[in-house]
């Protein structure tokens, strides 16, 4: 039986006997206090490029329980794989590696020797260790071949901490060039051998630039007698190799048969550029590529490459390091004269910029919140760029930083979303990675629901395990499995049950809670909605959970539902008996109420839906009104229609369209935006769609202050203890009330222009319909920018992740205090006798009244119509007009009766319903089956 301190919901996924930490780094530096052991020399594990089914041959024949090598990987060049016996068979744990660092199970090595020698002390997986290296057959490239390694050819002084200084002759290590100006390098030689750091790019050049690869060619040091000897004898007339110079170190000799004669040419290197022939070439590459379609000698072309018999080493790749610095060394003295005045050194990122060449290398990059492995309560910003190219998630601390702070390995993950119920928060979703014998969560949060869409589309598609949606074969339509599960009650709960809640689980994957009760019978009727859930997903879990305040929170019971038993168009409430935690515990524990229905949701190609697009976008939004009129879940409609005009660069013109009607609908100023109207939540939906960072920008470090602060605001008397002054309350109410509206009278220039835009229209549309009213013009934007936006912000500022956690009793009495303040003040409204003790407050009211109307006019001022806005469309449009569809469907009465109570918009009714009935049929033709939804024509 599992617990939980705090509901620490990581806990929740399998853990192996270490902690999978990222930030975790092992090496020289950091020596494991699980590991005393020195691993062995490289040559005694190291294979080189080898494959899964050559290491798996090589550790049965050689080895035994406990054996392992490593290998560099096939499939992906530059990373490395670990393979390792155990009593079953073998096993591969991929290695990544990455800015000379490198990855595994989570944790972070300086080196493969940092990670053989901590692996040596520490399980791998089940309860063994490291024990049997496996040497190769053969010598092998070390590690640190010199692939990619640069020659510096000039001198450089560093001008910043985090870079590297270097001289010329320097050979360096790149362990990470995806900024093209700046690469993260080691530096290989000198008595600065082994630091690290940026170093710019145009002051180096690739080994391989100035020296050879191993080619079938390339014959390393081998005399010119032996040249001549192997040509005539073992090889055909036209046959070439290539070989080092004797007499000039760094130069190369080319042999060439011709005939029985063999003829040498030299191959000049000056560092950058390789002379033959009287021809400069940029490689040697070059050299042979153009000599086998053009004369070398008499009429002669290369003809066939004669291969060397041994495996030779090529001089960027040779165990002997050595040897390779002092060849590089020779070539950069022999680059002196040629390369004496260095290129200019490019600027380094400033504030921005970093973001801006991100754009091109990453598919998404930007800022989200992580949770705290330790705690519930402990969120760090950070910013996120996700590389499809390799398939990672990097996080940073911030923009500008150019070395990540960690890796997320999305070959082996997968993402979810996680309803706001599970930590109390919005757009939250998950990154689940297998790592060796365990999973690691990463629970990240995102501002906004369009945010948070964007980056579970974005990292799906790299994703290496199914996490959601599917595409039908050979077309473009998407299904979709969706579960609308409701927790309605429990009965003859154990009596040891006194706070229970419910953790909701999808395939073992936390989902979302209910909240807490105080009764061993406890009802709770929430009810919850999971979208485009994996494929893979047969079963949801409900398990109870006994709320402690003093102890660890205990699992009590459980139940399983099988998906495929409430798939459906309705669904499908009932009782079911909860289990024991213990599988072989057969005991009842009681019963849970259950209404859920399991649904498979086709989405069609974006061209099905231009029919329905078109009716929706119609300047008359006589279709949007029919739509906004029935049902009852306008919020979502609001999102939704949001994201489809967003797609176009409309949904400004949608606001203020859907204003516009509803106050020329409205007879008395005083009711305006009163209703729960779709314009009304249109508007709520486009200020968390668009300003959700302003809001952040304006009240985050205030709010975080008051947080901070232990004091109290409170100016009830009949709420403060005995014998309280409240003056020091008072002015400690005020500062922060200054602070505030100093913040946001400053903010007018920050505010989104296509929320200014809306905001603009709506005055001006108010103060047509009511030119008599004074006040109007105030109080319709201020019931949005204030009453809607900020003040809710302040009240509660974990629902708009400016915070992690609830605030204390305290505080939250004096954010409420001084949203009530601040509300009052865009009310243009002093405080009554209602609220007397309240009324020290008037004065500030009364003082910055007329601030208050200059600052909506002037946030509502805009004097030029921007032709678009920089907003990102959604990724899937065709799957928001699927949504609508649906609604259509499931309100098809509602919008038939619509049409006949408003006759002037008879038309359009028609017109939705038979462009829904047109749409059920092409399901049909899709899925070759019944449409997920009925076809309801007459």
């Amino acid at each position: 039986m599992a617990d939980y301190t705090d509901i620490d919901f990581d806990s929740q996924q399998p853990l192996d006997d270490f902690d999978f930490v990222d930030e975790t780094v092992v090496g020289s530096k950091y020596q494991s206090q699980h590991s005393q052991h020195d691993a062995p020399p490289e040559s005694e594990w190291f294979h080189g490029p080898s494959g899964r089914e050559e290491a798996e041959k090589v550790l049965l024949k050689k080895g035994r329980e406990g054996s392992y090598l490593i290998r560099e990987s096939v499939r992906d060049p530059g990373d490395y794989s670990l393979s390792f016996r155990i009593s079953t068979g073998i096993k591969h744990f991929k290695i990544i590696n990455d800015w000379g660092d490198f990855y595994i199970g989570g944790r972070r090595f300086h080196s493969l020797g940092d990670l053989i020698s901590y692996y040596m002390g520490t399980f791998l997986t089940g309860n063994l260790c490291l024990k049997y290296p496996v040497p190769p057959e053969t010598a092998s490239s070390n590690v640190s071949g010199l692939r990619n390694t640069v020659l510096a050819l000039y001198n450089y002084t560093k001008s910043s901490t985090d870079e590297l200084s270097f001289v010329q002759g320097d050979v360096l290590a790149v362990l990470n060039n995806d900024d093209p100006s700046w690469w993260w390098a080691r530096i290989e030689t000198g008595p600065a051998a082994g630091s690290v750091g940026f170093i710019p790019s145009t002051l180096v050049q690739l080994i391989e630039k100035v020296v050879p690869p191993r080619e079938k060619w390339f014959h390393g040091k081998i005399p010119r007698k032996d040249a001549e000897t192997m040509l005539v004898q073992q090889a055909h007339d036209g046959a070439f190799l290539v070989r080092e110079s004797e007499n000039q170190p760094g130069d190369f000799s080319l042999s060439f048969r011709v005939g029985n004669v063999v003829k040498h040419f030299r191959i000049e290197s000056s560092g950058r550029q390789y002379l033959c022939g009287g021809r400069t070439f940029s490689s040697i590459d070059d050299v042979i590529a153009r000599y086998l379609r053009e004369p070398l000698t008499d009429n002669r072309t290369l003809v066939e490459p004669f291969p060397p018999q041994a495996k030779v080493e090529s001089i960027y790749a040779a165990v002997d390091r050595p040897a390779v610095m002092q060849v590089a060394q020779q070539i950069a003295k022999q680059m002196t004269p040629q390369f004496a005045a260095p290129p200019p050194v490019p600027s380094r990122p400033q504030a921005g910029s970093t973001t801006t060449t991100r754009a091109t290398t990453y598919n998404r990059c930007g800022y989200l919140v992580r949770k705290s492995r330790k705690s519930n309560k402990k969120w760090k910003k950070l910013y996120f760029a996700l590389m499809g190219a390799k398939k990672r998630l990097y996080f940073f601390e911030s923009e500008n930083a150019l070395r990540p702070k960690g890796i997320v390995d999305l070959t082996m993950s997968t993402v979810h979303s996680l309803h706001s119920t599970f930590f109390g928060r919005p757009n939250c979703f998950q990154i689940i990675t297998n790592t060796i014998d365990a999973l690691k969560t990463y629970y990240l949060c995102a501002n906004t629901e369009d945010e948070q869409q964007g980056w579970l589309d974005s990292l799906k598609e790299f994703c290496g395990h199914d996490s959601g949606r599917r595409p039908v074969p050979g077309e473009e339509a998407i299904e979709i499995k969706s579960l609308q599960l409701g927790v309605m009650e429990a009965r003859d709960l154990p009596s040891k049950i006194s706070h229970p809640y419910c953790l909701i689980s999808l395939d073992n994957v936390n989902q979302a809670r209910t909240q807490i009760k105080t009764r061993a019978q406890p009802m709770w009727v929430e009810e919850f909605t999971f979208d485009d859930i994996p494929a893979s997903c047969s079963t949801a879990s409900i398990v109870v959970i006994n709320k402690n305040k003093l102890q660890k929170d205990v699992e009590m019971a459980k139940f399983v539902l099988d998906l495929d038993k409430v798939r459906g168009d309705k669904p499908v409430e009932a009782w079911y008996d909860l289990k024991s935690m213990d599988d072989k515990d057969k005991e009842k524990l009681g019963g849970i109420r259950i209404k859920a229905r399991f649904s498979n949701e086709l989405i069609l190609p974006f061209s099905e839906y231009l029919d329905i697009k078109s009716l929706l976008m119609h300047p008359d939004m006589q279709a949007i009104q029919a739509i906004g009129s029935v049902g009852k879940e306008r919020e979502e409609v609001a999102k939704t229609l949001l994201r489809i005009f967003q797609a176009d660069n409309a949904a400004t013109e949608l606001v203020r369209s859907l204003n516009r009607l509803e106050v020329n609908s409205t007879d008395d100023p005083n009711t305006i935006f009163r209703g729960n109207s779709l314009a009304t939540k249109t508007m709520d939906q486009f200020m968390k769609m668009t300003a959700i960072s302003y809001l952040h920008g304006i009240i985050g470090d205030i709010v975080k202050e008051i947080f901070e602060d232990k004091h109290s605001c409170e100016m009830d008397p009949t709420r403060l203890p005995k014998g309280t002054d409240s003056k020091d309350n008072l002015k400690r109410l005020l500062h922060w009330l200054q602070s505030i509206w100093d913040a946001v009278q400053k903010s007018i220039d920050d505010c989104p222009t296509e929320l200014r835009v809306a905001f603009h229209s709506l005055q001006q549309d108010v103060v047509s319909r009511f030119p008599q009213d004074q006040v109007v013009r105030y109080s319709a934007v201020s019931g949005f920018i204030f009453l809607r936006l900020i003040c809710p912000a302040i009240l509660n500022p974990k629902l708009f992740n400016m915070m992690a956690d609830h605030p204390s009793e305290q505080t939250s009495r004096s954010l409420t205090l001084i949203a009530k303040s601040i509300q009052n003040l865009a009310n243009l409204v002093e405080f009554k006798s209602k609220e007397q003790f309240m009324t020290p407050v008037n004065d500030f009211i009364v003082h910055n009244r007329d601030a208050m109307k200059r600052f909506i006019d002037q946030l509502s001022t805009m004097p030029e119509y921007p032709k678009s806005f920089a907003r990102v469309a959604p990724v899937n449009p065709a799957r928001e007009l699927a949504s609508i569809y649906r609604y259509i469907v499931r309100n098809k009465e509602a919008v038939q009766k619509y049409g006949v109570d408003n006759p002037s918009a008879a038309s359009v009714t028609d017109a939705l319903i038979s462009t829904c009935n047109r749409i059920a049929n092409r399901e049909k033709s899709y899925m070759n089956t019944e449409p997920t939804y009925q076809n309801f024509s007459n």
